[in-house]
């Protein structure tokens, strides 16, 4: 393979700056250090930096090294700070270091309601928090939950609302292993969350816009309108053309997300370089072909870049869009300019101004995947092409696109074991097929926003696209349905994921340099990830767990011995809704349990009980028939469920059960009231909603 001599940290200067960078970010986040002792080593460090300078160049060369300590110290201090400004909660004018529970809260609607299944969501921007009829300016954000209601529904992005109520801290799932909604949410600056009726806030008749967004959220209601007029009455083929075309995926079916998952392809229709490459080349054919303009540079450039930003905005503006936006922007100005740099220092400089803008974009897993599969992409796909020399344009022309998709894979593919747990073997066949037609899919809809003043050309249009959209979802089904298309179910931690990139690196170097210590590297690694393995499937063979899952509108408990489980239920699992247990399948894929399970039991009434390694386990939701249980059974897990009416801790405390758990389905008030009532009479109480799924190890 024929690799860069030069090595990457001489191509690219910003590489270095931006690992350590990185490294400041990541060391205030998990080992935080207050402000004051971040300002005292930055003055320490600048102090030697400045010191070192004034040694004559004979010393300073003899110890060079010591200047790189001295200012990958100062920017990895920088990296600490940004982690600490980046959290509003550290700042005076943050809301909840001026709120009191007394106290209204001023606040505007900052995006346009997204409905789910209960309520409207959006995000609620605080400006002011108000008392005793003075007004204090703050800042912050709260996730808003409104009761649907005729009320809700009128409003809008903009609208200012004084709520009375008061903020409830954030509650995530915290099943093992899965999404944690908790920590995306605070990568947003965003601590808590409000769930509001009618009576809780009142509208204002004022309405505070951000004129840009306010353009940029008319323009997504006027593609969304556009679309759902032209395309039918196809809410699958809408869903997609959304995604593809905006960003917006609230109208994604889940099963066809789970089809392209599954299939590999899941990237299309997240907005990222692939679609931002395709509006560059648009934009710069359609500045082409406007006389004049092709031969100024910087005009074309400065276009180029307001039209790409632009699209970014509409697109919601994601970590993976913004970083393909500078990366873009870069080119542009260095081809304006008649320069040209590395593609590393490119990429790096990017990642550095994207992390001091904000630095929690190190956390997102868009951010994350776009930056490694570009990588990939730089580092292996020429020498990959090179590989099969082929004359033949149209087939050299596929082995092109092959080569794009194996190299993004190969470096993507461990991070992605991480976070999904599977891997789509088909994914080759399945991206041959769906970036070519999915970009001819975005490129039409295009056209289709164009010409929709035209009402009867826009239907043959949007005909086109509504056709072309059907054709890719079941090419997506079909592959997905075939029983070798994914392999599911693996398992990865963060040890195996760094195991497995080093494995690539040394493998790649000792193929492109043929170093021999390389594939001893490798070697080891090789050995270490195997041992590894083998160690956790020695433990899954003596795993014996209870495991009561943090599911809001269900019982669910696992009952695992070895890889089998019995699943104990009250929501009956079928083909239609077998989508209800998406909530636990990441744990499951944590502990390597079997799914579907080995078997289901469906709790068809209350009190139940059931006995597993020899304990029992009694779920209730009421305190009818209780007095059956009181003598003649050895209660060990009372699992409380679906707000009983009124939990009796008494008779609790005559049975005395090893372990009581309030699950999920219960509300929060009345899982506060229990939990005072067994501490006062010292029985062992686990509120799921508060402290995340229950898991007990059998012995």
């Amino acid at each position: 393979m024929d690799f860069y001599a030069i090595p990457i940290w001489k191509q690219a200067p910003f590489f270095r700056l931006v690992l350590a960078l990185i490294l400041g970010i990541l060391l205030q986040y998990y080992f935080p250090l207050s402000l004051l002792s971040i300002f005292f080593l930055s003055l320490f460090f600048l102090f030697f930096y400045i010191l070192f300078a004034r040694f004559s160049l004979s010393i300073q060369y003899r110890f060079r090294f010591l200047r790189s300590i001295f200012l990958f110290s100062l920017v990895g201090l920088m990296g600490m700070f940004l982690i600490w400004n980046a959290d509003l909660r550290h700042h005076k004018d943050w809301y909840g270091n001026e709120y009191q529970p007394s106290n209204l809260l001023l606040a505007r609607i900052d995006e346009p309601l997204t409905e789910k299944e209960h309520t409207f969501k959006t995000k609620i921007a605080v400006f002011a928090v108000c008392r005793q009829q003075k007004c204090v300016s703050v800042k912050g954000s709260i996730i808003g939950y409104f009761q649907k209601d005729s009320t809700t529904k009128l409003l809008q992005y903009g609208d200012v609302l004084l709520i009375k109520t008061k903020p409830q801290k954030l509650l995530s799932k915290n099943n093992p292993g899965s999404f944690d909604y908790q920590s995306y949410l605070f990568f947003q600056q965003v601590y808590q969350q409000f769930y509001l009726t009618n009576k809780d806030y009142v509208k204002i008749n004022v309405n505070k816009k951000n004129p840009l967004w306010d353009i940029i959220y008319d323009i997504q209601t006027w593609i969304q309108q556009s679309l759902k007029k032209y395309l039918g009455v196809d809410a699958k083929a809408l869903g997609i053309a959304e995604a593809l075309l905006i960003g917006y995926k609230n109208d994604l079916d889940p099963q066809l997300l789970s089809a392209y998952t599954n299939s590999g392809v899941v990237h299309i229709i997240a907005i990222s370089g692939l679609h931002l490459s395709l509006i560059y080349f648009l934009l710069g054919w359609l500045l082409g072909q406007i006389p004049h303009l092709s031969e100024n540079k910087i005009i074309k450039g400065i276009l180029l870049i307001i039209g790409l930003w632009f699209f970014s905005l509409l697109c919601g503006a994601s970590a993976s869009v913004l970083r393909s936006a500078v990366m873009f922007t870069c080119l542009i100005v260095g081809q304006s300019l008649q320069r040209q740099t590395s593609i590393y220092n490119s990429l790096a400089s990017a990642a550095f101004l994207l992390l001091c803008f904000n630095p929690y974009y190190l956390w997102d897993i868009g951010f994350q995947l776009s930056y490694i599969a570009i990588i990939g992409i730089v580092v292996l796909q020429k020498p990959l092409q090179k590989l099969i020399p082929i004359q033949n344009f149209f087939v050299r022309k596929i082995w092109e696109m092959t080569s794009i998709t194996i190299s993004a894979q190969v470096f993507t593919f461990p991070i992605c074991i991480y976070y999904f747990h599977q891997f789509p073997n088909l994914f080759l066949l399945t991206n041959l097929i769906a970036i070519p037609l999915s970009s001819i899919i975005l490129l039409i809809e295009i056209v289709l926003l164009v010409v929709s003043p035209i009402q009867n050309i826009a239907f043959v249009v949007g005909y086109m696209v509504n056709k072309l959209i059907v054709m890719m979802n079941g090419c997506m089904i079909f592959f997905q349905q075939l029983p070798f298309a994914i392999t599911d179910h693996i398992y990865a931690n963060i040890l195996t994921t760094l195991f497995l990139y080093g494995m690539i690196i040394s493998l790649l170097s000792f193929f492109a340099r043929k170093n021999k210590i390389a594939i001893t590297v490798f070697l080891l690694l090789f050995t270490q990830f195997i041992t590894f393995f083998a160690y956790n499937s020695i433990q899954i063979l003596f795993q014996k767990k209870l495991i009561v899952y943090n599911t809001h509108y269900y019982t669910a408990v696992d009952v695992v011995s070895q890889a089998k489980n019995i699943f104990i239920t009250d929501t009956l699992i079928t083909k239609e809704n077998n989508h209800i247990q998406n909530d636990i399948e990441s744990t499951r894929n944590l502990f390597q349990i079997q799914s579907p399970p080995f078997q289901v039991k469906k709790l068809l009434s209350y009190p139940s009980s059931y006995q597993c390694q020899h304990k029992t386990i009694l779920f209730i939701n009421d305190s009818k028939n209780m007095k059956e249980f009181a003598d003649s059974v050895n209660i060990d897990f009372l699992i409380v469920c679906h707000d009983t009416s009124s939990f009796p801790v008494e008779w609790a405390y005559s049975v005395k059960p090893k372990q009581i758990v309030l699950d999920a389905t219960n509300s929060l008030w009345k899982i506060a009231q229990w939990k005072k009532q067994c501490a006062v009479l010292h029985l062992p109480c686990f509120s799921i909603k508060d402290q995340g799924a229950f898991v007990y190890r059998f012995q």
